[in-house]
């Protein structure tokens, strides 16, 4: 979906195939300054795969960090 009713509004929704779930971004859906966005998660079946696509695109993506349960 790409909806856009004015200058100061946009929203540009993005589903994967097959998914259940979509992400939205645009103009006008927070005022939030951008980069500012802290710990999102990306949760997905291969993670390497999911990294590799946006890296072969020319997108620099940090490296994967693997979380620890507290006692192990």
């Amino acid at each position: 979906m790409d909806y856009r009713p004015g200058p100061d509004f946009r929203v540009v929704q993005l589903t994967p195939p097959g998914s259940a779930c979509s992400v939205r971004i645009g103009i006008g859906l927070t005022d939030a300054e951008p980069g500012s966005v802290q710990g999102l998660y990306l949760v997905v079946p291969d993670l390497e795969a999911a990294r590799a696509e946006p890296m072969e695109r020319g997108v620099e993506v940090g490296e994967i960090r693997h979380k620890a349960p507290l006692d192990a």
